[in-house]
């Protein structure tokens, strides 16, 4: 079975390299393709990749740690490294396989080697595009000519003639840069200081309807004297940091800025919609203070409140993690919150473990401990890749385990690290930039609140739950015993 990936959002199966596509699958389900690319079936072989595609993901991983945080164009990196990588291998395949922007089709005597040279030729220009971008310019372009030079090419080849394969990795970067240059993300209008910058407001740019929230004072205020005060709690604020600095040490201005405004614009892989203003996948509003959502509004302020008190080592509690007690949590499960508890999770575990069929030892640590590495890994520290990144690492360790067998989709032939690799990268990155776009529309579309003016906002007017105790409001914060 081959893998055809289309433009048009969707994944073609086919029988063979000469049929036409027997099954269309619409990639809004784009989950099911990274299924079919890293179904693996367990086995014992030593499956360490050093494939020339993963030695550019690790370029592009080690680049952005060094970095400000950016999210969503990181998301955007990831994947447009991905595309420039499979499409350098699809140009030398014979077996059916169509590049995803470039669909020229190239021969060569040694067509391991023309695909080691095409994939870096691609991968290296793709990076230094973006990475003109970074905070940390200069020292990241010197790595990556450091990268390309060390696998032995040269850096100025800028030859376009597809009878060699620098040729074809560089037309494939040029056709990959021009399917992303003009996606939404406004990249060429910014600058290593200030790199993917919103639009102007004339043109449908982001405007704060809300003064910033100064977090070093008490309430919610500005600071500012006369102080200001929230406009609508409903809609997002921003924070004011006192010698603020990002995740790398690097300062931040003491007023924070609106990371991504303009993705609800972004061009995803697959998802469609028929309103541009509208979220790629719509979840609906969040509950908003003073309508009908209001109690949903409050037992959600409550919840964050609860999950922060869950980050102290000292209460004793304890909570064990091993898979038979934890995991395999079903996915419409809504939740018991809002009032102390924080049950967002129904799984129990699994009964055995499936490679060894005996059960799983006990494995009891203290739950704030698990909390604080929870949110620390995801909310991101020093020399982090961010959760883009979070994603390439975790497929990276699956490709490296030597339980892994890599075969496409758990079946068929084992299949080589770079083809593995390249599939994977387009696969997952395909899906993380999917999920990038689909995220950051619903937080443009809706503006919606942040949980620590809401907090702030609910304490200020004081407690709901017993009038005849002071600084009763019907609309405060509940009060919950050891909470």
């Amino acid at each position: 079975m081959k893998l055809h990936i289309s433009r048009d959002s969707a994944v073609y199966f086919l029988a063979d390299s000469t049929a036409r596509p027997q099954c269309r699958v619409p990639l809004a389900n784009y989950a099911l393709l990274l299924w079919f690319i890293c179904g693996a079936s367990a086995n014992i072989r030593a499956a360490a990749s050093n494939s020339v595609a993963r030695v550019w993901n690790e370029r592009a991983l080690a680049a952005i740690r060094v970095d400000t945080p950016h999210p969503p164009a990181q998301a955007r990196n990831l994947f447009s490294l991905s595309v420039c990588m499979y499409d350098a291998w699809a140009a030398y395949d014979t077996n059916g396989a169509v590049g995803y922007v470039y669909r020229g089709k190239h021969t060569a005597d040694d067509v391991a080697a023309a695909r080691h040279e095409a994939i870096s030729f691609a991968a290296y220009r793709i990076l230094k595009e973006r990475h003109a971008y970074s905070k940390t310019f200069t020292n990241t372009l010197a790595a990556d000519d450091a990268q390309m030079t060390a696998l032995g090419y040269d850096t100025n080849n800028l030859s376009r003639d597809t009878s060699t394969a620098a040729g074809v990795g560089n037309s494939v970067y040029d056709a990959v840069s021009a399917w992303f240059i003009n996606d939404g993300a406004r990249q060429t209008n910014g600058t290593q200081s200030a790199p993917y910058p919103d639009y102007p407001p004339s043109q449908g740019g982001y405007v704060y309807i809300n003064p910033p929230l100064a977090t070093a004072l008490p309430g919610i205020t500005d600071g500012k004297d006369p102080p200001h005060t929230v406009v609508d709690i409903n809609h997002w604020q921003r924070l004011k940091i006192v010698n603020a600095i990002d995740q790398n040490g690097f300062p931040q201005g003491p007023l924070q800025s609106y990371l991504g405004a303009q993705w609800l614009r972004v061009r995803p892989f697959a998802l469609a919609r028929f309103d541009a203003t509208k979220p790629w996948i719509d979840p609906g509003p969040p509950p908003y203070f003073g309508g009908a959502s209001q109690r949903q509004f409050v037992k959600e302020v409550v919840a964050v409140i609860t999950a922060a008190s869950h980050l102290t080592p000292d209460d004793g509690v304890t909570l064990d993690i091993s898979p038979g007690a934890y995991g395999n949590n079903s996915l419409d499960f809504a939740g018991a919150y809002g009032n102390g508890s924080f049950d967002i999770y129904d799984g129990q575990g699994y009964t055995n473990n499936p490679v060894t069929g005996l059960p799983y030892a006990p494995n009891v640590v203290k739950r704030g401990d698990f909390a604080r590495v929870l949110a620390e890994f995801w909310a991101d520290g020093p020399n982090s890749e961010t959760p883009p990144g979070h994603w390439n690492v975790l497929a990276n360790y699956v490709a490296d385990h030597p339980l892994t067998v890599k075969r496409i989709g758990g079946a068929g032939p084992d299949v080589d690290d770079l083809e593995w690799d390249v599939k994977m990268y387009f696969a997952l990155n395909a899906a993380v930039h999917e999920a990038a776009c689909a995220c950051w529309a619903v937080k443009r579309a809706y503006d919606g609140w942040r949980p620590i003016s809401a907090i702030r906002y609910l304490g200020g007017l004081g407690q709901s739950t017993d009038p005849g105790l002071p600084r009763y409001n019907a609309n405060g914060l509940p009060l919950i015993t050891n909470l």
